[in-house]
């Protein structure tokens, strides 16, 4: 009865009890390997939250057979569009 499976990386490392976000992670590399041969097999898709560098991530997920790229969430959206903001405002600066 699904349709698509989405991975959380960052859910699936603080359950793995890291305090902090660890998606690289050989654990967490594996489980998302696993869970995209599992979906495979069922002809049925799995999507990732990738965080920035954004295209790099969306390629290393997509080459890995990712169907679908969830472009972070809200606030990692928000904290890079406010560190650009703020780094031009600091820039100007004397």
């Amino acid at each position: 009865g699904l349709d698509y499976c989405l991975f959380g990386p960052s859910d699936y490392s603080m359950s793995l009890g890291f305090r902090s976000t660890k998606k690289s992670h050989p654990k967490v590399q594996e489980a998302i390997k696993r869970t995209i041969e599992a979906a495979s097999k069922y002809n049925k898709a799995v999507g990732i939250g990738i965080g920035e560098p954004w295209q790099e991530e969306a390629k290393k997920y997509i080459d890995l057979g990712c169907r679908i790229i969830e472009i972070g969430h809200e606030l990692s959206i928000l904290r890079s569009v406010w560190n650009s903001a703020a780094s031009g405002i600091r820039s100007l600066r004397p």
